[in-house]
């Protein structure tokens, strides 16, 4: 059958424009990803004070060290990426002054959100309250914790919030501990920590990451 120069042109005309529409999807998600991927690798070089504070606390408690560092396949001593929030968390009971610390494993897609209240010593308590977080492309999903599907879902969405922020490099070492004078008849001078660690009953996942774990790039 013969198509007349009207008809092939409106073929080639409809062709033309699929294609553009196709190129314009293909840039569109490149943007998107590259933004992403831009904002999810934002680096803060220095780190503030009250945070290095709150993450000494945490990794002093035995409790982070169990069940918040070792499921990201961390240790104290290791050198981990960290994000913080302070306040509430959207959708969540109104607090104030509660500092929220994501702690991300290597590869980037496992991390593991700490709570650090302040106290009246002006340092932080460690709450036996962590939720364990996954990355999904470009978005996170919550569990373990304290809390059912209103709460995974609100943790989920802030550490999708939470992971668009600055990032810190810091080393996981406990702090924020004094030398107090020798008691008589011991040898050696004890150590009085200025955070405390909350009594709640823990709630940390305790499964740990695949053995298969990339590093982070």
């Amino acid at each position: 059958m013969l198509l007349n120069k009207s008809h092939t042109s409106f073929l080639i005309s409809r062709t033309r424009r699929g294609s553009m529409l196709a190129l314009c999807f293909v840039l569109l998600i490149a943007v998107q990803s590259a933004v992403a991927q831009k904002a999810d690798s934002t680096t803060a070089e220095w780190v503030p004070k009250r945070l290095q504070e709150a993450i000494g606390c945490l990794v002093a408690a035995p409790f982070v060290q169990e069940y918040g560092l070792k499921p990201v396949k961390l240790k104290v001593g290791d050198w981990a990426w960290v994000r913080y929030h302070v306040g509430s968390i959207p959708g969540l009971s109104k607090t104030s002054g509660e500092l929220y610390v994501a702690v991300y494993a290597a590869d980037g897609t496992h991390g593991e959100l700490l709570l650090a209240v302040p106290n009246k010593r002006g340092g932080f308590d460690a709450v036996r309250n962590g939720y364990y977080l996954t990355k999904h492309g470009s978005h996170w999903t919550a569990d373990g914790g304290s809390g059912g599907y209103v709460v995974y879902d609100a943790i989920g969405r802030f550490a999708a919030h939470l992971a668009q922020q600055p990032r810190y490099h810091v080393q996981l070492v406990p702090g924020d501990s004094e030398q107090v004078a020798r008691p008589p008849g011991l040898r050696s001078a004890g150590v009085r920590c200025l955070c405390s660690q909350k009594s709640r009953r823990p709630q940390f996942r305790r499964s740990a990451l695949p053995a298969t774990a990339a590093s982070a790039k």
